[in-house]
């Protein structure tokens, strides 16, 4: 029996399904790559709008630290300037504030650093009347050593010009001051510290501040649920459904459609038994449809079932 002319059929019988298998198995992987490729990008867009967020909101909270700041230092300035109390102290008899210790301690350290400084300059003002405006007072001076303070240097000035008895203010004797020597004349008025921003824009910017950080935090809570779900979703495409079983599919028809039929080509005549090598070949043949039919099916019914 000549099986030459089945063998070379079954060899192009599955040479097709394989170029059918192979394109279907390429043409998903392609797709994979750029689906992937896409969500890794978003991936990145999100973990940028989250550091910048954050970034924001860093500063957002900062700029509302100093607004606290700033209120717990002109409420309590006197305290800290000539009272012998410690911050805990200070900060338990400030009902209205609700800053810790670790927060304020490098301001009050940053604010003691602005006293002594103040300090100094009053000291340098020998046989010379003390300007009640302290703009005044650092004419002619080199730079502050915290120019972006001069709010505090302000205060504290003013703080202590309002507890200088009258004759002092005015007389033009050596003057020096030491902080131990304001402390019994706590009794003197001080005048209001105005800031150049009124009370009310202080509070709508106040608002707007907290407004900010509101909005941010949402943003931030929605783009850490996006992270999360586009992470999802790339870990789901590192375990593709469907793709090694095709694989295995294709290799299994390579082998025993056009590997094995190939290694008897040109068939020899009355060498085998030729009934039995047609049917062997046919059941190959048959084999490979019969897995890529069940295969077939396999991913139709993962489709098509509900969850």
């Amino acid at each position: 029996m000549d099986l030459n002319i089945l063998i070379s059929t079954i060899i192009a019988a599955t040479s097709a399904l394989v170029a059918i298998i192979g394109g279907f198995l390429v043409s998903r992987v392609l797709s994979l790559s750029s689906e992937r490729v896409g969500i890794e990008r978003k991936l990145r867009e999100i973990e940028n709008d989250i550091s910048a967020k954050k970034d924001m909101l860093e500063r957002v909270n900062t700029a509302l630290l100093e607004e606290d700041v700033n209120d717990f230092i002109k409420d309590n300035c006197k305290k800290i300037l000539l009272e012998d109390k410690t911050l805990e102290q200070i900060i338990d008899e400030d009902e209205y504030t609700s800053l810790t210790v670790d927060q304020l301690k490098p301001y009050i350290n940053e604010f003691n650093s602005i006293k002594k400084e103040v300090f100094t300059i009053i000291n340098e003002f020998e046989g010379k009347t003390i300007p009640s405006d302290f703009n005044d007072l650092i004419q002619g001076r080199s730079e502050l050593k915290k120019p972006e303070r001069k709010e505090w240097y302000e205060l504290i000035y003013e703080t202590i010009y309002d507890l200088l008895p009258e004759e002092e203010e005015e007389s033009s004797h050596h003057f020096g001051i030491n902080i131990n020597d304001l402390i019994p004349r706590i009794s003197f008025p001080t005048k209001n510290f105005v800031s150049p921003v009124t009370t009310q824009a202080m509070m709508q910017r106040r608002r707007d501040m907290e407004n900010e950080r509101n909005r941010l935090e949402d943003d931030i809570r929605i783009l850490e649920l996006q992270k999360q779900e586009q992470e999802k979703i790339l870990g789901d495409y590192g375990k593709p459904k469907g793709l090694w079983g095709g694989l295995l599919v294709l290799i299994y028809s390579c082998i025993v459609g056009i590997a094995y039929p190939s290694t008897l080509l040109p068939y020899p005549s009355n060498v085998y038994n030729d009934t039995l090598t047609k049917w062997f070949l046919l059941g190959l043949f048959f084999s490979q449809l019969i897995a890529l039919f069940i295969y077939l099916a396999v991913n139709l019914h993962r489709l098509t079932k509900t969850k």
